[in-house]
């Protein structure tokens, strides 16, 4: 079996906390979402269990966003020293130039379909 890549448990609190907060989602709504069982949640909340970046990735698309974009957007602690900015601002360029290198092989594999 392949290894699942994962956020920690404070980012998934984190994340499913800026869910429930900003967009008005209860965990069985997230559960219902993602294809999972509200348990699974539970288990999220209870910090025993991540969540694993493939059930990220389809929150990001259940609200027509990249990864990268969505992850920036339900991020809302902000760095307050100087090498903390910086180092966020690489992280952003990344997270950002990743997704338009996925639209890009997206695009690519539309276009060999079509042609």
């Amino acid at each position: 079996m392949k290894p699942r890549r994962m956020l920690t448990v404070s980012a998934s609190n984190e994340l499913l906390d800026f869910l429930n907060r900003e967009r008005g989602l209860t965990d069985a709504e997230i559960a219902k979402m993602i294809g999972v069982r509200p348990s699974f949640i539970a288990m999220v909340r209870l910090r025993e269990l991540p969540l694993w970046i493939d059930l990220v990735q389809t929150m990001a698309e259940a609200f027509g966003m990249r990864l990268g974009g969505f992850l920036l957007s339900t991020n809302t602690r902000k760095p307050t020293t100087e090498s903390g900015k910086k180092w966020a601002g690489y992280c952003e360029k990344v997270l950002l130039q990743a997704d338009r290198v996925e639209e890009a092989i997206e695009q690519s594999r539309r276009d060999r379909r079509s042609a």
